[in-house]
């Protein structure tokens, strides 16, 4: 299996890509009924991409900076298992700290 992208939204809008094209470390989910996640981790920062998307100095969609963090975003993971393409979308909540 392998991680291909990461899409970000904002408020049901897309607001940037993040290629990754990098294996998670699991051959294959046909025959599994689950994956232990104490077991298989995958890592991979998206700290310098996420600045990209949102501006470095906060100013493409002027982010929170307060003590609490703002609703509204997205991820939507893009994996390929056999030449099939799953997506998962997890939302998110982020705060810009200056």
């Amino acid at each position: 299996m392998e991680l291909k992208k990461i899409i970000v939204y904002y408020k049901d809008k897309k607001i940037g890509e993040i290629i990754v094209n990098e294996r998670l470390g699991i051959d294959s989910l046909k025959d599994a009924k689950y994956i232990d996640v104490d077991k298989k981790e995958f890592i991979y920062s998206t700290d310098k991409e996420i600045t990209d998307i949102l501006g470095l100095k906060n100013e493409k969609y002027k982010i929170t900076t307060s003590i609490y963090m703002e609703k509204g975003f997205d991820l939507e993971f893009v994996i390929e298992n056999e030449g099939k393409i799953a997506t998962i979308k997890k939302e998110i909540s982020v705060a810009y700290n200056e």
